[in-house]
């Protein structure tokens, strides 16, 4: 008989071509698995093809084939949770209880995928034959409560924590994944109110301070996720469950500090200073453990709007020191030129440098006088000035930019951040002395540099990649060069 014909009949569900076959060589099924080790097996197809009644004969010939694994690492019993064929699922569990528990690609059984794809049915069938697959994690220690979060299974992640009710299996709801993110952190992050909700109504033992790796709370999670409305529900609910940040949560922490300060007191006095100032200096460092990352990027705001404000009012207004520096340059070269007649000098500001009026033709000549005020500085003290000011405006404009990432009308927000940038170009560029193009041109540089240097290695890298690949391109497109004899 012909093997590829015994795969058509489990498509089709031909329990008669199955039997003959049997009939005519009853090593058939042993031959089949040796010809498809990396295939496919008869149940793995009938599976796939709902075909119940072929599934079951091919148990009752061969119960082994329940356990093999195709050649993505599925067994018959994961597709049929997959397809949500709860009888399939039955018939593989009926005389193979232990394969419910076996675990597949990823380390994930059966209740995992069923999990995954919400398959109600089966989920009560696995768990109604062994409670203990409620315990199963992935190779990523996710449960299978991760797992229908992840993948938006709202109705199947309420069935589940009824399912950890019913068999006293709550402790799960707080085990972490390998990124220390338990099942309310994940809610959290994907803002799935009706999840936090269930996991906040149903279970008393419910962690909802934990910590992950990163050092985040589920409050910390939702503060850098927030946006809209909504998510002020979802804190607001949080915060009647006793939720907190890491931050709140190690309120305590300087009063540990203060007691080993103590301590160091019997050490000699130089040794207690350094030491004390090194904990002092500690406890004012930021520590993810510790600080809520919320928080961390308030203060980062509120530090750059500080920059970007004082470095503008700078470049409007140029500081007294160099005021004074700009008029005792001026009085001295007026002076080295007594043989012209003196000019008046109207007061200096630096929107409009030094302008003189009542200028003699030899005046309006002499390079001494016309264009005091900047042109005389040169490349000096006003352009290092202009660059450190420029630069810390720019940064400070692009911490904004990047803190907020994901903020309500953030278009509008970032437009008038670089309109503000703009008017400060022309606000400290605005002359007609010689010096105008040269403080131009360092003005743009010290405007754009922190730009080019935080997207400049990403779009240069961008750049060479699809230069590699428009190369490669061309060389599989040139005709092979042909040989002639």
């Amino acid at each position: 008989m012909d093997i590829q014909r015994l795969f058509e009949a489990a498509r089709c569900g031909n329990v008669e071509v199955l039997r003959k076959s049997l009939q005519e060589n009853s090593l058939i099924l042993t031959e089949v698995v040796l010809t498809t080790s990396s295939k496919d097996t008869l149940l793995h197809v009938a599976t796939k093809a709902k075909q119940l009644s072929f599934v079951r004969e091919l148990l009752e010939q061969m119960p082994d084939l329940a356990h093999e694994l195709d050649k993505d690492g599925y067994r018959p019993m994961d597709i049929a949770a997959v397809v949500g064929n709860v009888e399939i699922v039955a018939e593989l569990n009926k005389n193979n209880r232990g394969t419910c528990r076996l675990k597949g690609k990823d380390q994930r059984t059966p209740l995992h995928h069923a999990a995954i794809h919400g398959r109600i049915e089966v989920i009560n069938e696995l768990v109604s034959k062994s409670p203990e697959s409620l315990e199963d994690v992935t190779a990523y220690n996710e449960t299978v409560l991760h797992l229908a979060v992840k993948n938006h299974q709202v109705d199947a992640f309420d069935v589940l924590v009824e399912l950890l009710k019913s068999f006293n299996k709550e402790k799960v709801i707080n085990w972490c994944a390998t990124n220390g993110n338990t099942v309310l952190h994940l809610a959290i992050s994907r803002k799935q109110k009706e999840s936090v909700e269930l996991l906040l109504g149903n279970f008393g033992a419910l962690e909802v301070n934990a910590i992950n790796s990163k050092g985040l709370t589920a409050m910390d999670i939702l503060d850098i996720v927030m946006e809209d409305v909504n998510d002020v529900q979802l804190k607001k609910i949080l915060e009647h469950a006793g939720a907190k940040g890491a931050q709140e949560i190690s309120t305590m922490k300087p009063a540990s500090t203060s007691n080993e300060a103590k301590e160091k007191y019997q050490t000699p006095h130089e040794e207690h200073s350094r030491d004390n100032f090194e904990s002092v200096l500690k406890y004012f460092k930021f520590q993810k453990h510790r600080d809520s990352a919320g928080d961390a990027r308030n203060a980062l705001l509120v530090i750059a709007a500080l920059i970007v404000s004082v470095t503008f009012q700078a470049g409007l207004q140029l500081p007294t020191s160099l005021e004074q520096l700009e008029q005792k340059d001026s009085s001295s070269t007026t002076s080295s030129n007594s043989g012209d007649p003196p000019a008046t000098v109207v007061k200096y500001s630096y929107s409009s440098l030094a302008s003189t009026t009542s200028l003699a033709p030899s005046e309006s000549r002499n390079p001494a006088i016309v264009g005091l005020s900047l042109a005389q500085l040169s490349i000096s003290e006003v352009t290092i000035f202009l660059i450190g000011n420029s630069l810390a405006l720019s940064w400070g404009i692009l911490i904004i930019e990047y803190l907020t990432e994901g903020f309500p009308f953030r278009r509008e927000l970032v437009g008038s951040v670089y309109a503000l940038m703009i008017t400060y170009g022309f606000a400290v560029g605005s002359n007609d002395k010689p010096t105008t193009a040269i403080k131009f041109t360092l003005l743009t540089t010290s405007l754009a540099l922190p730009s080019i240097i935080r997207y400049g290695p990403f779009c240069g890298r961008k750049l060479i990649n699809k230069l590699k690949r428009s190369s490669s391109a061309t060389q599989a497109s040139q005709p092979l060069p042909i040989s002639r004899g």
